[in-house]
């Protein structure tokens, strides 16, 4: 299970400044209750068309910034009196031009309100406390104290960005709320000039469409909570930007919100995976499967965790609970580890927990294996060969199956003597349970070992005969065993040339042409030999009367 960024809302730069503790690390189980004051703002909102009223906009802005329900009266105070004052302003006035009354407010925000542009001041109580702002926290404002002054204000997100846009009654007119030049900003040069070096942002123009977004209020009001989720995250407090998630499903529910939120259950699972808590964090998903509904992306997750509690259990060497685990996971998720279900994440699925399986029943028969326990090992295999089948394949079970033969065959090979292990060999490769591979292997080491023991007994040539056998019966072996056998005649021949040069030596020349003759019928192509025959015979030739 990977950790999820926060999508393209929470991508902005606008972040704010990491709340002052995280939740217990300990506590597991999915929070299922939205944050304060937003059970009673989404049922209000939902009632009320978009764009909203400044005053709704406002509560959604300040409760998403984190503020309590119970400050949440000061602040609108403050902001009333803070429209107040941009109303009393004379660039204001009700029958100025919309564009005219539009400058002008950004102007007087930037003087009253907009004191120092921020990347983290993301909250609209941080603007009014302290006067630092971002692009979402400065547009919001912008936009409340617009509409509070008749104007149809609404807002634009880019990939990176923030802003508003002023429905004037002969164009539409961009406003970069983070400049105090910003109003309409393609036709300003100052701002141009200034604005890369203000705020770092890139201004996406009325003709890049596919850059930036209309969004609705609700959407707005959100970009909050979803900049705040990813400063949380940044600093590893997960379970915190779970419980944004959920305000924002809450305040903006469509498929946009709920992807966030479920990208943030993903975090919480993947963080206590990584901390190798894997049952909290299966715990965890069906709590939120049970807290949320189901739906392909939770179950999902669900598998991830459970999969990743039996790859847990397997990395421990606990074989047989891991086996368990998967055969549970196999069975409380069949439609994904079906050999029919279509789609790459169920195709991995089958993939991971087939090898899983396979690992663990493979593990399982080498320890028994290891003991020299034959028939455990097959009972190991034959104790989970269904689930193996399921989950790898019949491949995979044969081939654990074949290394246990091979296995056992290795072992009675070398208890056993030469013809017994032999037929040993060749019954296991008749019955098909070990490969022609591996009975080569155990033919090689019998004719081999054999023809050892013959040549320690004297047995050269006897030996060498043996050789040769296992050399034309023996393709992967031929070589070596034909080399054997030639160096074992070549011994014979030694052996034979020293019993003859020692009769020669000695004067004894029809000894020596006795020997040497027995050796001949033995080898009688050795021209050594033929070269010993032929000086005896002379020898004693030359010493008879």
């Amino acid at each position: 299970m990977r950790m999820t960024n926060p999508g393209p809302a929470a991508l902005l730069t606008c972040l704010l400044l990491a709340l002052p503790s995280s939740l217990s690390s300990e506590a597991a189980l999915f929070p299922a209750a939205p944050g304060p004051g937003f059970a009673e703002l989404g049922a209000r909102l939902g009632a009320e068309a978009e764009p909203l009223p400044p005053r709704s906009l406002a509560e959604a802005a300040l409760l998403a910034s984190g503020l309590a329900p119970d400050r949440l009266p000061s602040y609108l105070a403050r902001l009333e009196a803070l429209v107040a004052a941009a109303l009393a302003n004379p660039g204001l006035a009700a029958d100025a031009a919309p564009a005219a009354r539009g400058e002008a407010l950004l102007a007087f925000l930037h003087e009253r309100a907009l004191r120092r542009y921020e990347a983290d001041a993301t909250g609209l109580d941080q603007l009014l406390d302290s006067g630092r702002y971002n692009c979402v926290s400065s547009a919001l404002l912008y936009a409340i104290a617009g509409r509070a002054a008749g104007l149809s204000v609404l807002a634009v997100r880019t990939p990176d960005h923030a802003f508003c846009l002023l429905e004037a009654p002969d164009r539409d007119i961009d406003v970069e709320t983070t400049n105090r030049y910003g109003f309409d900003p393609g036709n300003k040069k100052e701002f141009k000039d200034s604005f890369g070096r203000v705020t770092g942002f890139a201004y996406a123009p009325p003709g890049a469409y596919s850059r930036r977004e209309l969004i609705g209020d609700r959407v707005f009001a959100g970009l909050v909570l979803s900049n705040r989720a990813a400063i949380l995250e940044r600093s590893g407090r997960y379970r915190e930007a779970l419980l944004l998630g959920l305000d924002l499903d809450l305040l903006a529910p469509g498929e946009e919100s709920r992807a966030f939120l479920l990208d943030r259950v993903n975090n919480v699972a993947a963080e206590l995976s990584r901390r190798r808590d894997y049952g909290s964090a299966r715990a965890f998903v069906e709590e939120a499967r049970a807290s949320l509904g189901d739906s392909p992306r939770l179950a999902s997750l669900a598998r991830d965790a459970a999969y990743n509690e039996a790859a847990a259990l397997a990395q421990a060497g606990s074989w047989e609970a891991a086996l368990e685990a998967a055969a549970e996971l196999l069975a409380s998720y069949p439609e994904a580890y079906a050999s029919g279900a279509q789609g790459a994440g169920p195709a991995a699925a089958r993939r991971d927990l087939g090898r899983l399986v396979e690992a663990c029943v493979g593990n399982l028969a080498s320890a028994r294996l290891r003991a020299g326990d034959y028939p455990g090992a097959r009972a190991a295999l034959a104790a989970r060969r269904g689930l193996l089948e399921s989950t790898a394949g019949a491949g995979a079970a044969a081939a654990i199956e074949r290394r246990v033969a091979e296995a056992e065959l290795a072992a009675a090979v070398e208890g056993l003597g030469f013809a017994e292990g032999l037929a040993a060999a060749e019954a296991a490769y008749a019955s098909g349970s070990v490969s022609r591979a591996r009975w080569e292997e155990a033919a090689a080491f019998l004719y081999g070992r054999e023809a050892n023991r013959l040549a320690a007994t004297g047995e050269l040539l006897g030996a060498a005969s043996l050789a040769e056998a296992g050399a034309s019966r023996v393709p992967s072996s031929r070589a070596k065993l034909a080399r054997y056998a030639q160096e074992l005649r070549r011994a014979f021949a030694a052996r034979a040339h020293n019993e003859f040069a020692a009769l020669y030596n000695a004067g004894k020349y029809g000894e020596a042409l006795r020997a040497v003759e027995e050796a001949l019928m033995l080898a009688p192509e050795d021209p050594g030999l033929r070269s010993d025959r032929r000086a005896a015979a002379e020898a004693a030739a030359r010493a008879s009367p």
